[in-house]
């Protein structure tokens, strides 16, 4: 158990309890300061560069080290690329939807069946749509709604809708085939580039931050899904010295690991990290990536590939999947967990590290227990997800505290293994190891956390960077590059 800290600060009073004994005390830098240098931990920044920066300074100030559990990168690739020109398949399409109903090339009955079709799978299925709708109408008339809503969807399956729609997605493709694959090709020139620049910006802060500090704060660093699989290696190009990035997820055989098993150590604090964001892909990088493209980007949301990744809709018996189980075992060093080449005594880790919750891949806990033993006994859905999340458990097993993001509501507590857990989206904590127990420290911050922040680079110096990797792949003319020079980080 997460053990409580006494807080011998001038603000005391500032104190909140997990459940299980377990309390977060605000701003405890002065009564910790005599110990041993701990893990500062945030997760989820999104081009908060100023949360960063606050962070990396705390940290610093106090000689620790820093843990983030993923996203860096900031919300709206596909804004931006259409502010530049290029859009995604789903904003061509729309445009293709609209320009058809107002030449009248397609009835009234199949726009609106297509737009209440996309909405319902934008918000995750008709109840979240309705709690959307509800902010919006009064209470009374919510159950006309719904019916006429579930009326039009069942009109999905109609011969009409589905003939009608059909000739318009051949049309669509006929038409507009060029186009596509050239947005594509500059979204995912684009991607790169923006990429690159937030890694850099990143480490720019850490190293201004050490400068300021006289320290050289080693940065945890476990891959989320805004960002591609092994991004540590561009923090380590553009940083001062590169050792200082620790990648938790940089494992050898990763296709087949499922994020990571590497232990590493801050001081007397053990850690192992695991992405767990299974399917948690951004919809954009599904429209501008091929399979084979998303499973080399994306190894920690795409074990093999999109189409065995999404096995559950292939029906495995049980005997494959019980050959899968082996295949985990193997790779995760299952039951073995090992730090610098040896065991963990007792099996045991400080803290373990993932950026989905370690209870559902891309959800909150859900209260029931994913383990292999009931996956593969059927107790609980038989996918891939439940793998992948049962993997995760593993883990949080044999850890004092299991620290995650992904979400971007604050948590802490007790999950339903038992045990303690942080969520440590937008929020700096602290945490320490004295005396064999661990205290978590909650830091009052200064800046204000967007959960959303758009990508926020100069356009103009986007499109120029963007322009020429889109010259040096051969699809745009060289005089289509301005002068500056742009190469991609190894």
């Amino acid at each position: 158990m997460v053990n409580s800290s006494e807080n011998t600060s001038n603000n005391s009073s500032d104190n909140t309890s997990f459940t299980q004994g377990v309390s977060v005390s605000y701003n405890l830098e002065e009564s910790l300061s005599g110990y041993s240098k701990g893990i500062t931990m945030i997760s989820d920044l999104h081009s908060n560069w100023d949360g960063l920066e606050e962070a990396l300074s705390h940290a610093a100030s106090l000689g620790n080290d820093i843990l983030i559990p993923g996203d860096l990168i900031g919300y709206d690739l596909d804004v931006i690329g259409a502010k530049l020109g290029y859009k995604t398949q789903t904003m061509l399409y729309d445009d293709y939807l609209d320009e058809n109903f107002k030449s009248g090339n397609i009835s009234q009955n199949t726009m609106v069946t297509y737009t209440v079709a996309k909405n319902n799978e934008m918000f995750g299925g008709i109840e979240k749509y309705i709690a959307y709708i509800a902010e919006q109408v009064p209470q009374e008339d919510l159950a006309g709604v719904r019916s006429e809503l579930e009326a039009i969807l069942e009109n999905t399956n109609s011969t009409e809708f589905q003939e009608e729609f059909q000739m318009l997605n051949k049309n669509f493709e006929n038409d507009k085939l060029e186009e596509l694959q050239v947005s594509a090709m500059y979204l995912q020139c684009l991607q790169t580039v923006i990429w690159n620049e937030s890694t850099k910006k990143a480490m720019q802060i850490k190293d201004e931050v050490d400068l300021k500090y006289g320290t050289n704060t080693n940065i945890f660093w476990l891959d989320g899904n805004h960002e591609p699989v092994g991004i540590a290696n561009l923090f380590k190009e553009y940083t001062i010295d590169a050792s200082s990035i620790i990648d938790l997820g940089e494992v050898s055989g990763y296709s087949v690991s499922f994020g990571g098993d590497k232990i590493n150590e801050s001081e007397d604090i053990t850690m192992g990290g695991f992405s767990n964001v299974y399917r948690g892909i951004e919809k954009h990088n599904m429209e501008i990536y091929s399979n084979e493209q998303m499973t080399e980007l994306f190894k920690h949301m795409c074990p093999d590939n999109m189409d065995q990744a999404l096995f559950v809709e292939k029906n495995l018996s049980k005997d494959e999947l019980k050959g899968l189980e082996s295949k985990i075992k193997s790779s995760f060093e299952y039951g073995r967990i090992t730090l610098n080449g040896e065991e963990i005594e007792n099996n045991h880790l400080d803290i373990s590290v993932f950026h989905g919750s370690p209870f559902s891949p891309i959800a909150a806990p859900t209260g029931g227990k994913n383990d292999l033993g009931s996956v593969l006994e059927g107790t609980v859905r038989e996918g891939m997800e439940d793998i992948h999340s049962a993997v995760a458990q593993e883990l949080v097993n044999i850890s004092t505290l299991s620290v995650h993001g992904h979400l971007h509501h604050e948590m802490f507590g007790d999950n339903h293994l038992g045990k303690n857990f942080v969520r440590a989206a937008g929020q700096i904590y602290d945490v320490y190891k004295i005396d064999g127990e661990l205290i978590v420290d909650k830091v009052k911050t200064n800046f204000t956390y967007n959960s959303h922040k758009t990508i926020d680079f100069d356009l103009d110096e986007l499109k120029a960077k963007t322009d020429a990797l889109m010259v040096q792949y051969g699809i745009f003319p060289a005089e289509a590059a301005n002068d500056d020079t742009f190469s991609l980080a190894a």
